[in-house]
């Protein structure tokens, strides 16, 4: 993820910044499925230098969210999530660092191995 190039003015170092993450989410089936989720991981951030060479500095990181799919059609579904990120670093000099922010996307979901709908009869 690149930050932009107004980074430099809102007094912030870093330029980019990537995860490796492995996380849980838990939801409720149905044919609107709210969910929350977290992940926690390896962080990358990253930022130019004037000579044009990066560097950067690798640390924990850790997310937290909620998301909203919709049952589009058995077993596919389409939503939208949000969540907090934060990835934290000790730089060189022994300055704790972290780039914090907030990202929002939409998501389309395939549901494999999802139990067929069965027709339920009812003799009186």
């Amino acid at each position: 993820m690149n930050f932009g190039t107004n980074s430099a003015d809102l007094n912030q170092q870093w330029d980019y910044a990537g995860a490796l993450n492995g996380g849980l989410r838990l939801g409720i089936q149905g044919p609107v499925q709210p969910a929350v989720f977290g992940h926690i991981g390896l962080g990358v951030l990253g930022y130019s230098n004037p000579d044009n060479t990066t560097s950067g500095y690798v640390g924990p990181e850790a997310d937290i969210g909620f998301g909203l799919d919709f049952r589009v059609v058995p077993g596919f579904t389409l939503g939208a999530q949000i969540a907090y990120n934060v990835i934290s670093i000790i730089n060189q000099d022994g300055v704790p660092g972290a780039a914090k922010w907030c990202n929002f996307g939409l998501t389309a979901g395939f549901e494999f191995w999802d139990a067929p709908v069965r027709r339920v009869y009812v003799y009186r």
